[in-house]
């Protein structure tokens, strides 16, 4: 009878063991899968968007201003004179064209009281390595007064200007030519009428600024505004 008494709390012994190793093995897992359901999934991650390049600017950058270009040098010189060898009345008619020379910005303008002929400003400009020369005659046919010719004409209009522009180092005529005299204009157009020395002034004058536009004319550059 202790036998099988024995042998019965060994069974039971065993059966609780076992009982008890079920229990907490379905605890485990059920442990396990409320951890589980509790996790949340991870985030899908979207590509980044690709960077777009900054749009281009409408304006171009400012580009460097050009180099000036060189000013071209002319040298005015004074010739003889048909007008009786007034160096007052010739140098009128020069320092016009200078002066107007001056106020062109691609000019570079020298002169000096040396006679100067149209062979000498050959000569000279053969010499030289970029200057121009600018040889100014002035010529008339009559004397300076009220008179009239024999056509009508007064006698002041018979002014004329030869002038030539020699080449540096090669010598040679780059521009020639004849400017008349004009007499002073009024507002309505016509003639003022001027005393004889003073009209013949002002047409010099006149005359001087004429050369000037056309010389800067022949070496293409901006002639200035009247």
């Amino acid at each position: 009878m202790r036998q099988r008494s024995s042998h019965k709390r060994g069974v039971r012994d065993v059966f609780s063991v076992r009982l008890t190793a079920c229990v907490l093995l379905i605890a485990l897992v059920a442990l396990s899968v409320g951890a589980q359901s509790g996790r949340r999934p991870p985030k899908r991650t979207e590509p980044a968007a690709p960077v777009q390049p900054p749009p281009p600017d409408a304006t171009p950058p400012p580009q460097p201003p050009e180099p000036d270009k060189p000013k071209i040098p002319i040298h005015v010189g004074e010739s003889t004179s048909g007008m009786g060898g007034s160096l007052y009345l010739h140098r009128t008619v020069t320092e016009a064209c200078a002066r107007r020379l001056m106020k062109s910005a691609g000019a570079q303008v020298s002169a000096d009281d040396k006679w100067m002929t149209p062979g000498e400003a050959s000569r000279r400009a053969k010499a030289s390595k970029e200057t121009y020369f600018l040889a100014i005659v002035v010529e008339s046919t009559g004397y300076y007064d009220d008179r009239r010719t024999s056509a009508g004409a007064r006698v002041e209009d018979e002014i004329v200007i030869d002038f030539s522009l020699f080449t540096p180092e090669t010598g040679k005529l780059k521009a020639h030519g004849r400017v008349y005299g004009r007499p002073y204009p009024s507002t309505s157009g016509s003639p003022l009428p001027i005393p004889g020395s003073a009209r013949v002034e002002y047409m010099l004058m006149q005359a001087g600024e004429d050369v000037a536009d056309r010389v800067l004319r022949a070496l293409d550059l901006t002639v200035p505004p009247t």
